[in-house]
């Protein structure tokens, strides 16, 4: 087996409660990627489009469209393709 490392520069934060997204972020900041957060999955996918993250983190309990439902969509969307999901379910 090959193991390769992968670098992310850019994550993309999609969570909609403040205080896991300061949890995520103060987090992310220790490694120095560059963070780009959104709190609900419209922002996010727009985001996600305008600047290309390395990864996706989001949260599977968004108001409106859920995490879930937006992977769902992704997975349709070139610009989403190979991506690195993470789901997030922090209460």
């Amino acid at each position: 087996l090959e193991f390769r490392r992968v670098l992310f520069r850019s994550i993309l934060v999609i969570e909609d409660n403040d205080l896991n997204m300061k949890l995520v972020k103060s987090l992310l900041k220790l490694g120095n990627y560059t963070i780009l957060d959104a709190a609900d999955a419209e922002t996010g996918i727009k985001l996600a489009i305008e600047k290309r993250p390395d990864l996706i983190l989001m949260d599977i309990h968004l108001n409106g469209l859920s995490g879930i439902d937006l992977q769902l969509i992704a997975s349709y969307c070139y610009t989403f393709y190979q991506k690195l999901y993470v789901k997030l379910a922090l209460h």
